[in-house]
């Protein structure tokens, strides 16, 4: 058969594989397995297989090898489960050739400069004579090999050039349709979901609302809840510790509305910045709402106990603060938190006194036993006559409750003087101390 003839029947071969609507749907590794089969039969040769370059491009890793003494199965997996690398440092000639050259076709591989090194280690163990590489591409970049081998001396011909060639590009055409899925999931994703809690965003939360509420129509029957959760503070949480904690707060909210099992739970969503809405589809229990304000609010003290008991600690140890403004409006949920807390063992402080909106008879509802003075009425002290009034003052009701006192913000000499003549119990600021990171801490305060 002449050369024309012989390269268009494996063309054609290859054109029935590539356009059969059974090759298009399968996996990658089908795929190569496929396309490896077709080449070591048309050519009867021992072994094909594909190689990628990664990201470092140091070497070639087996993707796919397809042996004919071992058909059906992926022959670049050790029986130890290792992988299969050729490093250009160890074979430069042959990198350096596949770079420009990028067809070897290679008669004698035992002795060919480009290719001996592989000699030792592989050649002559596997008994190959003939080498046929061709080049497999990511968009313009070279991003990995087609390599061909034969048991016998081969002269490569031009069918032979023309159907590795033709395999290699099928492989680059592979690589450019994945890279297309990639990046239509990732526009998707991007367009769809909220990238630091992987919820779904408000547009998901339309249509999903949507979907429903036409099921509903079709259907005369059903109903739902959407439920909006806003989480206070998330500002405070910035300013005072930074945006990835603020962040890290959010993904473990967003973590935990993902875990709750609630009857009828639909559809979860990051709205914004500090705001999820979660969907419950059937919503006519009585008292639902009531059930699911219960798994919302993280079971704190149970968490604490768990955590303290797994680090030896005792909960005494602790002492949790609370802003002022935290504890107006119906704090009801949340002073049985605090509550369980300090019935654990832990206490109670209430932080910023002074700035925020809560009543004296709040105050005295809850087990506190420490009051913080906020640094807006230190930082003028002594000089300023209405904060001396002020802190006066809530010393005096820290002493009338029975509660220990903190000056927060305290930064020289003058501040320090006058609250310890004052009877304040403890002085909190840079004038001891700026905020340090625990190992520097402990060092400076701890070691010998």
């Amino acid at each position: 058969m002449r050369d024309s003839e012989i390269l268009v029947t494996h063309h054609k071969e290859l054109m029935e594989l590539s356009h059969n609507i059974s090759f298009i749907e399968m996996p990658r590794p089908r795929k190569l397995a496929a396309l490896m089969e077709l080449c070591t039969r048309l050519l009867g040769i021992k072994r094909g297989s594909v190689w990628l370059f990664p990201p470092e491009r140091d070497r070639i890793s087996c993707e796919w090898l397809h042996d004919t003494e071992q058909p059906g199965r992926n022959s670049c997996v050790s029986p130890n489960g290792a992988e299969f690398n050729l490093f250009r440092s160890d074979h430069p000639e042959y990198f350096q050739a596949i770079t420009e050259e990028r067809v070897i076709a290679v008669e004698d591989a035992r002795n060919d400069i480009r290719t001996r090194s592989f000699d030792r280690d592989y050649l002559s163990v596997q008994n190959i004579h003939s080498m046929l590489d061709a080049p497999i591409f990511d968009g313009e970049q070279l991003s990995g090999v087609v390599c061909l081998e034969s048991d016998v001396r081969r002269d490569w011909s031009v069918p032979d050039i023309s159907l590795a060639v033709a395999i290699a590009d099928t492989i680059s055409l592979m690589n450019t349709h994945e890279a297309w899925l990639r990046s239509k999931r990732a526009l998707e994703y991007v367009s769809r979901y909220d990238s630091l809690t992987g919820l779904a965003n408000i547009d998901s939360l339309r249509d999903r609302l949507g979907h429903l509420v036409r099921k509903i129509k079709q259907r005369g029957t059903g109903s739902l809840a959407l439920l909006w959760i806003d989480v206070d503070r998330l500002k405070t949480i910035n300013d005072g510790l930074g945006p990835q904690a603020g962040d890290q707060v959010i993904a473990d909210i967003g973590q935990r509305l993902k875990e709750i099992q609630l009857a009828g739970k639909d559809f979860l969503a990051r709205i914004g910045g500090d705001e999820f809405a979660l969907v419950i589809r059937n919503y006519t229990l009585p008292g639902f709402l009531d059930e699911v304000t219960r798994e919302l609010v993280p079971e704190l003290p149970k968490l604490v106990k768990e955590i303290c008991n797994n680090q030896d600690m005792p909960v005494s140890a602790l002492q949790f603060e609370v802003t002022e403004d935290s504890i107006q409006g119906d704090f009801s949920v949340i002073g049985r938190v605090l509550k369980q807390l300090v019935a654990a063992g832990a206490e109670l402080a209430i932080d910023d006194f002074g700035t925020g909106y809560s009543s004296l008879s709040r105050l005295k509802s809850l087990p506190f036993s420490r009051i913080k003075i906020d640094r807006s009425f230190i930082n003028n002290l002594p000089d300023d006559e209405n904060d001396c009034a002020i802190t006066l003052s809530i010393i005096g009701l820290a002493r009338g409750l029975g509660l220990s006192v903190v000056a927060e913000g305290v930064e020289s000499e003058a501040h320090e003087a006058w609250l310890f003549e004052k009877g304040c119990d403890y002085l909190q600021g840079y004038r001891y101390s700026k905020p340090l990171p625990y190992s520097e801490f402990i060092s400076r305060y701890f070691s010998g």
